[in-house]
């Protein structure tokens, strides 16, 4: 070590409300405003990717998606710690 001092990490969020303040910024696990879809994190974009299936090909071709990736808990927490956003 240096004895450096390492500037507090700033949130992305922050970062995106400071830059674009006409942008209504949202911690959510996924918006859907109809026309717009988007998903934060990594791990998120599964839940938005599965969020899109459920939506263009049925709930269950969704559920089956998450079965196969062995991510049924985590998106099912996912949505329990973060409830998507819907405006359709």
């Amino acid at each position: 070590m240096t004895g450096e001092v390492t500037p507090p990490e700033v949130s992305p969020l922050e970062v995106m409300r400071a830059t674009y303040p006409r942008i209504d910024v949202r911690q959510a696990l996924l918006v859907d405003t109809g026309t717009v879809v988007t998903g934060g994190g990594v791990s998120l974009r599964i839940d938005t990717t599965l969020h899109l299936l459920a939506i263009m090909l049925g709930p269950d071709v969704a559920a089956e998606t998450a079965r196969i990736l062995e991510y049924n808990r985590a998106w099912r927490t996912n949505r329990d710690a973060f409830a998507p956003v819907t405006e359709a």
